[in-house]
């Protein structure tokens, strides 16, 4: 990955961003980790961190129309690494943008894009019930033009994260859970009023995803440390009024998946993933784009807070 990285301290915190990947590497509270990065020499694609691809991941990564088969999926090389470049940075953020061409792995279709991706703290928060924190405002923005009449596209943002934590979402109404391929168990799930908990081990491959009709937006992370919780929040904004366009295969489903949660089984390197998606851009009616911004604050929550936090928070 080199020493092309751009670091941001804040209080107990460093927020790391590693550029010419486009993503967010790390953030490191009181000398923990909130994300999974790769230390394999070459990962590939795999570098960990805190990314931004496109989906659907049915047009541009499988190779297939069902079942799942990992020796049916590739990663285009235009999506990751990309070639991004830095617009602009300042002491507390950053501008990155590239573009490229990818193309539909089971259609004649391609798909130009550029894609802007600024990464700043929010200095002025002050979250409750959090003992340390850093919080920062991620906005994407996908511009594509009118060459792939009759697809869809849309901006793909996966947190990768180690094992040993619980995945949090915030629910509304009796949610239905849709399954993209593996097996999840009842005892990896946990429904409660208001939401539902996915056990992240980073050794059973499974991945899940939810409507944005049935989401609050609020989503979480929390992984025990001494004396409490490191905890990456992340708050989104469904728009179930929009198409969305990412689902499983051989789904027959018009409407797709906002969230989606990923648990590995050790085959790329044993993390989880908080994934969510912004509404489609339909194309072939000329130039379209669709932009998606929210807040991800990292911190430590203690033990006797905990069950505050989470009735705030969630």
């Amino acid at each position: 990955m080199g020493d092309n990285v751009i670091a941001y301290n804040y209080k107990q915190a460093q927020l790391t961003v590693l550029p010419d990947r486009g993503r967010v590497l790390q953030v490191s509270m009181d000398g923990h980790n909130a994300f999974w990065v790769n230390t394999a020499p070459d990962g590939g694609w795999n570098v960990g961190g805190d990314r931004l691809w496109l989906g659907p991941e049915n047009d541009w990564n499988w190779q297939t129309t069902g079942p799942a088969d990992f020796a049916k999926y590739a990663v285009p090389g235009a999506m990751d690494p990309g070639a991004w470049v830095v617009v602009e940075s300042t002491d507390t953020g950053c501008m990155l943008r590239h573009s490229g061409t990818i193309r539909a792995t089971t259609s004649d279709r391609a798909l130009s894009f550029t894609v802007e991706r600024s990464i700043a703290i929010v200095e002025e928060a002050s979250p409750r019930y959090f003992s340390s924190f850093i919080a920062y405002q991620t906005t994407n923005t996908l511009h594509v033009d009118d060459s792939v009449a009759g697809a869809t596209a849309d901006l793909w943002i996966l947190a990768q994260v180690p094992g040993g934590g619980q995945l949090i979402v915030g629910t509304r109404m009796r949610p239905e859970i849709r399954h993209y391929f593996g097996d999840l168990p009842d005892s990896m799930r946990t429904l409660s009023h208001g939401s539902i908990s996915f056990d992240i081990t980073g050794d059973h491959m499974y991945k899940a995803g939810i409507a944005p009709e049935h989401l609050t937006g609020r989503m979480a992370y929390a992984r025990q440390i001494d004396g409490g919780r490191l905890v990456l929040y992340r708050k989104i904004h469904p728009k179930p009024w929009l198409e969305y366009c990412d689902r499983p295969l051989e789904s027959q489903t018009p409407h797709g998946d906002a969230f989606q949660v990923y648990n590995d089984g050790g085959e790329f390197g044993g993390f989880g993933e908080m994934e969510h998606h912004s509404p489609r851009v339909a194309l072939g009616a000329g130039a379209g784009s669709v932009t998606d911004t929210y807040t991800t604050i990292v911190g430590i929550v203690t033990d006797e807070d905990w069950a505050n936090w989470r009735s705030f928070w969630l």
